[in-house]
């Protein structure tokens, strides 16, 4: 079960319930809630739109907003050259998919090419759940 707590005070309030009670064979694990559905498709839609008025390779956009916030690792080739790559996008905080969506959107207005509507993918106007 997930749950996803706004309010620090009530967090806070949780975490100190949980650590009164004796556990009975039961996990809790609390981190950073990961993107939402809403923000992942609207990423998606807007990346696959840049690519395809701008003519690069699909994922191109992805990739690039992914560089940029994501955390890096590093990969050996067989000769030893080591390479960068982002991690998967697939545990990435909402702030993260928040910050790649603004960068997504700053290339949209660059290149004068209107972004697709948020609300249609579910978001807000200001591109939130």
């Amino acid at each position: 079960m997930d749950w996803r707590l706004k309010s620090t005070e009530v967090r806070e309030n949780l975490i100190n319930y949980l650590r009164s009670i004796e556990p009975k064979g039961q996990y809790v694990t609390i981190s950073k809630a990961s993107k939402t559905p809403p923000q992942r498709r609207y990423f998606h839609a807007i990346c696959n739109m840049l690519d395809d008025e701008t003519g690069n390779k699909r994922d191109y956009h992805k990739t690039l907003y992914k560089f940029q916030v994501l955390p890096l690792d590093t990969m050996y080739l067989p000769n030893g050259q080591a390479v960068l790559y982002p991690l998967s996008s697939e545990k990435a905080t909402i702030k993260e998919y928040g910050q790649m969506i603004d960068l997504a959107l700053a290339d949209c207005y660059q290149l004068g090419v209107t972004p697709p509507d948020a609300k249609h993918h579910g978001l807000d106007t200001e591109g939130k759940q």
